[in-house]
């Protein structure tokens, strides 16, 4: 495994465990499912490029880069199926049905075909696809769905503003700003056609899918900026605790001394993420937690009040 495959595995790993997460909460809701659905089409993808980059093995890299690629096209579609089951839009259902058989059916070209991959690059990071004749028709596709789903959340994240339902304007708010990171994973079509350009794009969609799985599993949705910040602080940490021993035992060859600063980090890791988290709390909730303050003093005073009139 090389410090490029371990990116793609340690973000195949988090969206796994996103999924198994959500799965075991409130498991009976629609936009759980295609929400753990999408998990697994990204776990999928992640998973196939760690070994693309780290084999040697231009046949096998070829055949797990189609894979990858076939389990993309299941992540815009299972995309769009959670922003219609979250806004519970049912006239969109038959475009759900109908993304998902044009899924399928763009499966075994995918898979079986040069239509659509036509072989792999070879890049400084490893073995990655290379966009055959018709890929840009997978690409209006995929972008459809994307851009379909954001116009839903938009247009709902407008109505109900005019509708002025604080707590259904927090989640879809919390959503819709969510899924506009999703769009800069498109990052990753780019080397697809001969631009030697890191694909990065799983961390703009990792990003997405933790403030999303805790829009999920919470369902009483906070403030998007301190979902931001928490999203952002555990991407740092993260990426921090991973790519520091990696890169020692990469770059130096101590690979005993990393796992043990691995170990170290991977234990201390939490304890800084939940300190860091309550400061930012405290900071981006404050005024919130001062309204609160006020409400329960004057709680308070209501209960001494004994005459009707003057409690009124």
């Amino acid at each position: 495994m090389t410090i490029y495959s371990l990116f793609t595995f340690s973000g195949g790993l988090v969206s796994l465990l996103l999924g198994i997460t959500v799965l075991f909460k409130k498991r009976s809701l629609s936009c759980n499912k295609s929400f753990v659905l999408m998990c697994l089409s990204i776990c999928l993808w992640l998973f196939s490029y760690t070994v693309c980059y780290s084999t040697s093995s231009e046949k096998l890299a070829v055949n797990l880069a189609r894979v990858a690629c076939t389990a993309v096209v299941f992540v815009g579609t299972t995309f769009y199926h959670f922003i219609v089951s979250f806004l519970k839009v049912e006239k969109e259902r038959k475009f759900v049905w109908l993304a998902y058989i044009l899924s399928f059916i763009q499966l075994p070209i995918f898979l079986f075909t040069n239509y659509f991959i036509s072989g792999v690059y070879r890049y400084f990071w490893g073995y990655y696809s290379k966009a055959g004749l018709f890929h840009p028709f997978f690409l209006i596709f995929f972008f459809s769905l994307c851009i379909r789903g954001l116009y839903l959340l938009l247009q709902a994240f407008l109505s109900q503003k005019k509708e002025m339902n604080p707590y259904r304007f927090n989640q879809i708010k919390y959503v819709f700003y969510a899924s506009n990171v999703i769009v800069l994973g498109s990052i990753d079509f780019i080397p697809k056609y001969g631009i030697e350009i890191f694909p990065f794009g799983f961390f703009f969609i990792l990003l997405y899918m933790l403030i999303t799985a805790y829009a999920i599993i919470r369902y009483q949705l906070m403030d998007v900026r301190l979902a931001v910040t928490k999203g952002g602080l555990f991407s740092i940490i993260y990426a921090f605790v991973i790519s520091v021993p990696f890169m020692l035992g990469y770059k130096f060859a101590y690979w005993s001394q990393a796992l043990w600063l691995m170990a170290l980090l991977a234990t201390g890791g939490p304890y800084v993420y939940i300190g860091l988290q309550r400061k930012a709390e405290e900071r981006l909730l404050k005024e919130q937690r001062r309204y609160q303050g006020t409400l329960k003093q004057a709680a308070v005073g209501m209960t001494r009040i004994r005459q009707l009139r003057k409690l009124l």
